[in-house]
């Protein structure tokens, strides 16, 4: 039976040894987080078709919460702070909070199989095995290494150094709230997409496994670089993907309260009234392959898309799909299915990459004049930006 390592037990690293161990892989998936990862509570899409393949394949129960998104619609503020309609779009994507797509993997893992506090400290490889060097001094073998080990990978630094991470000239403010507290709860029904002068904020309503309901949001804030590293708390943005909300200091909240007084009452509220709010940072990075020798990459160890496109667990949970039926096809031979794995799963992500950052260029860098806009035009804007490309949530209504 062959040995594979995953570095990295989130969503991406679940998938892939949920979906290789069931195949009669010996597979141990090493977690550097000493904690359970099941607290992170906010919204994720994905493609409504993927969550009916991951239910066929019991990989999410067919009852696990979700919240079904059918169209989404632009505002902004007009003079009086109202909420002011400008076009309406149809789309199709299933709103799940992480945690609940956590736990759908977690809970079908084989038990053993998931170290906690197992942080991955150097890696090698020959042309037999993969060799880990993990930060307690232990040392272990593989036949194959995946690495799901998100933005700062490890795996990608060994494999492609080249791959730096490339920083977007923005920032996301992020936080969920209680859908008790949000007042005119109908309004955020659909996906809203709010536009203002430094960007957008997108609100979208996602269900927590108690069987409340939550407002997630994302307020997109341009900056230029020595405003983004005082917010970041730093004097090198590029080394920091987030700020969490424990972090925050009465110069962030003040700064939030500035950005809410540019938005209509309603999204304002939402936004100071949220608990918690944390900053990421936006980056993105691109990989000439998925696979080099043994070692294999997975998740935002690879391509790094802009959140616009809302595909990160998407693109994780599709890789792990595309190597289960490469394996079944090629008779478990990883060699063999790898290959083919990794040239169909390298365009999509290069695809996704390519849209986040056409997405980031019209949505914040450089956009229309919001207030300008009706129905007609961005239908036409729709037209002009989407050239040559496809978007999951649009392309299932069309």
């Amino acid at each position: 039976m062959q040995k594979i390592a995953i570095i990295g037990g989130s969503i991406a690293g679940n998938a892939m040894g949920l979906v290789l161990s069931r195949l009669g892989f010996d597979v141990t998936i090493y977690e550097r987080s000493g904690a359970q990862l099941d607290d992170r509570g906010v919204g994720i899409c994905i493609p409504k078709d993927l969550r009916n393949m991951l239910v066929q394949n019991d990989i999410f129960d067919s009852d696990a919460k979700y919240i079904e998104i059918i169209d989404r619609q632009f505002i902004v503020s007009d003079a009086k702070r109202n909420a002011d309609v400008f076009w309406q779009q149809p789309v199709n994507v299933i709103a799940h909070n992480w945690s609940e797509i956590y736990t759908q993997l977690y809970k079908r893992l084989p038990k053993g199989i998931y170290r906690q506090d197992a942080s991955v400290a150097h890696i090698e490889q020959d042309q037999n095995k993969v060799i880990l060097s993990l930060t307690n001094g232990q040392t272990v073998e593989a036949d194959w290494l995946f690495c799901c080990d998100g933005v700062n990978s490890l795996g990608r630094t060994t494999l492609f150094p080249q791959s730096k991470l490339n920083e977007a000239p923005y920032i996301a403010w992020r936080g969920v709230i209680a859908k008790k507290h949000v007042s005119e709860p109908p309004l955020f029904d659909r996906l809203n997409y709010f536009c203002y002068e430094y960007g957008h904020v997108v609100t979208y309503y996602i269900p927590k496994q108690d069987g409340s309901v939550d407002l997630n949001w994302v307020l997109y804030q341009k900056v230029n670089q020595a405003h983004k590293n005082k917010l970041l708390n730093t004097n090198n943005s590029n080394e920091v993907t987030s700020l969490a909300a424990r972090e925050l200091q009465p110069m962030h909240f003040e700064e939030l309260k500035k950005l809410a007084n540019m938005m209509p009452e309603v999204f304002a509220k939402v936004i100071l009234d949220t608990p918690k709010p944390f900053i990421q940072n936006i980056f993105d990075t691109q990989v000439p392959a998925l696979k080099k020798g043994r070692i294999c990459l997975s998740g935002d160890a690879a391509f790094i898309s802009r959140p616009h496109t809302a595909s990160g667990a998407t693109k994780a949970l599709q890789s792990a799909l595309i190597l289960f039926q490469q394996l079944q096809e090629n008779q478990h031979d990883l060699d063999r299915a790898t290959e083919q794995w990794a040239k169909i799963q390298y365009d999509n992500e290069r695809k996704l990459y390519e849209l986040g950052k056409i997405f980031g260029h019209a949505l914040v860098t450089d956009t229309p004049e919001w207030q300008l806009m009706n129905q007609e035009k961005m239908d036409q804007w729709w037209v002009d930006i989407m050239q040559n490309q496809q978007w999951y949530a649009y392309e299932a209504q069309k």
